[in-house]
């Protein structure tokens, strides 16, 4: 039964699906697989509300999807807006190489894309180190969290999946 359920799954479409329909395929022959996985299948659910799921993939224009970016970029900033569209450009792709829709444009390949934003280069100072430091004395989770991330670089999301395993 699973191997039938698969083999329908990745069987081509012989007409164009309308873009929820696209999304869920994606979502689960594709994304899934993808280390962000739940965040993107977020973004990718709202950027399908926001263009009508229930409208054909192939009726998904250009002009849609940069109004979408315009729209995007008055409310977050250039880089969000970037890799959002980096994963609706991704949903087409699949959809024209492995699913069969050929004729399929993807209209993310015709809009200008936003700049990547500036990357970051700001550090503590000695001052706010010792303060930060010192204040979360009091919390010891805390406190080796902080000692942790001060002396490896590490990022919060990485401190907070770190298990007795992972340690040397």
């Amino acid at each position: 039964e699973m191997c039938i359920r698969d083999s329908l799954k990745s069987a081509p479409f012989t007409k164009p699906p309308t873009l929820a329909a696209a999304l869920e395929r994606y979502l689960s022959e594709t994304i899934v697989r993808h280390k962000g996985a739940r965040s993107a299948a977020y973004r990718l659910r709202r950027i399908t509300e926001e263009l009508g799921g229930d409208r054909s993939i192939a009726d998904i224009t250009e002009l849609d999807i940069s109004a979408y970016r315009n729209k995007r970029l008055s409310l977050v900033t250039a880089g969000s807006v970037r890799r959002e569209l980096v994963l609706i450009s991704g949903l087409f792709q699949t959809a024209r190489n492995e699913w069969g829709l050929r004729g399929l444009r993807n209209p993310v390949g015709g809009i200008k894309m936003p700049p990547d934003s500036p990357s970051r280069s700001r550090r503590l100072n000695p001052c706010e180190r010792e303060l930060l430091i010192t204040q979360s004395k009091g919390v010891p989770y805390l406190h080796l969290a902080i000692q942790l991330a001060l002396q490896t670089g590490m990022r919060q999301s990485e401190i907070m999946k770190l298990s007795y395993a992972d340690l040397d």
